[in-house]
């Protein structure tokens, strides 16, 4: 904020030179030749060179702004860096391979003292469900999941898997066990393979071409050069729906008992979302899968609803349950359901 307030303050400044200076040079040029003081082609070359005078003046600044940012983040890298090394982690209890219970109580969270995002939440994931969050945005439920990922820590309250407390648990330990989806999933230049492979080193080609084949991108890689496909920083020569799909496959490479998926199928298109529900619908019978959604009819056949609101549990239930028992839930499915009928009725129209 201070290199951006300085940066606002010195192009008012420097504009005010450049085209005041210009302006002064084009009105004594124009007098001067009014006078008779100064010839036509001295007129023209007198106006020409009055815009021209003060450009280099602008393009200094812009490397004076170029290098402030420069300085401001450097200054983050070294404080970084003088940062002493964290101690050798202590936690050691590890969790069953086969997960367990998800069990949360009186949960409370805030990121700054001013405002609690997760106000008591308490709620039972049972192993092997499908269980939705749902919510407005900023009702606290991608914190719910960072929570559940060692993320972040809890202020209050008490988050337990198979009746282990995660604060005692290893991070090793809680990384094999949950897996998380998000939108922004991250992809290291280099081949499909290679991406595929850190979530499960030793799988075999065989096994690569399966959880491609389950996600439907298996057609478009071979038409490109197989698992030797290579990927931009991030995937950024794929298109939004092709990433989620593979982010997908290397999450079932990972086969934790327990999958967190975070709003996974937004801005993609309907074909690649249809794709992606159909394989976490597969899962539900032999993992824990919850589904953080703004888009309730991606969990209307949850074993369970949680609906949110402002950081407190609004409801919790079935889809049919909520929309008698949880006017929240039942706000947002109908207006979610008016905006679709709309989006019908004009494509008929």
């Amino acid at each position: 904020m201070k290199v951006l307030t300085m940066q606002l303050n010195s192009i008012i400044i420097m504009d005010f030179i450049a085209y005041g200076g210009a302006a002064l040079g084009i009105a004594l040029a124009c007098a001067a030749f009014a006078d008779g003081r100064l010839g036509l082609s001295g007129c023209v070359f007198m106006l020409l060179l009055s815009a021209e005078f003060f450009l280099p003046m602008r393009r200094l600044g812009s490397y004076f702004h170029v290098a402030m940012n420069g300085m401001a983040a450097s200054d983050k890298i070294f404080r970084f860096l003088s940062e002493p090394e964290p101690e050798p982690e202590k936690k050691q209890e590890m969790l069953s391979e086969d997960g367990g219970d998800i069990v949360i109580r009186d949960l409370h969270f805030s990121y700054t003292s001013d405002r609690e995002v997760l106000k008591g939440l308490s709620l039972t994931i049972p192993k092997n469900s499908f269980v939705g969050i749902v919510g407005e945005s900023g009702s606290g439920k991608s914190t719910v999941a960072s929570l559940l990922m060692g993320r972040n820590t809890p202020q209050d309250g008490q988050m337990t898997i198979d009746g282990r407390d995660l604060t005692t648990v290893s991070e090793d330990s809680l990384l094999r066990t949950v897996t998380y989806v998000g939108l922004g999933s991250v992809f290291f230049k280099g081949s499909v393979r290679d991406n595929l492979l850190m979530a499960a080193p030793d799988a075999s080609d065989e096994d690569l071409w399966n959880v491609l084949s389950d996600c439907g991108i298996s057609d478009f890689l071979q038409s490109e050069k197989g698992l030797d496909t290579m990927l931009l920083e991030n995937a950024d020569n794929l298109s939004g729906g092709q990433k989620q799909r593979l982010a997908l496959a290397r999450a079932l490479l990972h086969n934790s008992p327990v999958y967190i998926f975070d709003e996974a199928t937004s801005n993609i298109d309907v074909e690649s979302e249809e794709a992606i529900l159909a394989v976490i619908k597969k899962l539900v019978s032999t993992k824990t899968v919850i589904m953080i959604t703004h888009r309730l009819a991606n969990v209307t056949d949850a074993d369970r609803i949680c609906c949110l609101e402002n950081g407190e549990v609004a409801g919790i239930g079935t889809h049919e349950e909520l929309l008698v028992s949880c006017p929240a839930y039942a706000a947002l499915w109908k207006t979610q359901k008016e905006l679709e009928d709309f989006g019908k009725e004009t494509v008929l129209q």
